[in-house]
């Protein structure tokens, strides 16, 4: 991506915009709750005396297990926008993610970037419809953490 003053490329198109969305939640929603499951619910059965493997699932382990997932995918958008400029998903796309003069997003922009994106992304997926009627195509969340999603 580009420096600061100079536009780092077009605006995303939609389509390659919800496919890098669809990519990412194949890694998100596929292979997080997979690799936290085990350990959550060992740690969860282990804390509580009661062997996990006997009540699959634990009711009381699904609130944390919930939890490392909504903070492992905030952390894995997060990580890879501040220190890439991109998710794997943008990556497989060739779109990046930017500020509006071009330069990069920080750790912590790209984290309230997520957590708008998780926001209003699931609050009937407003934040989505937004992008559809910004001229720009940018969605809630890009607007809220004054970023831009772009094909260099």
């Amino acid at each position: 991506m580009s420096r600061a003053g100079s536009p780092a490329g077009s605006p995303a198109p939609r389509g390659a915009r919800a496919i890098a969305w669809l990519l990412d939640a194949l890694i998100l929603w596929l292979v997080l709750p997979l690799a936290t499951a085990g350990p959550v619910f060992a740690l969860v059965g282990s804390v509580s005396g009661r062997c996990f493997r006997c009540d699959l699932p634990s009711r009381a382990a699904f609130g944390p297990w919930w939890i490392a997932v909504l903070v492992l995918g905030l952390v894995y958008e997060a990580a890879f926008v501040a220190r890439l400029a991109t998710t794997p998903g943008k990556m497989a796309m060739g779109l990046g993610v930017v500020r509006p003069d071009g330069s990069r997003v920080g750790f912590w922009r790209a984290l309230w970037r997520a957590c708008a994106k998780a926001f209003t992304g699931t609050a009937l997926l407003i934040g989505y419809v937004w992008g559809l009627l910004d001229p720009l195509g940018r969605a809630a969340h890009d607007r809220l953490a004054n970023t831009r999603v772009v094909r260099p």
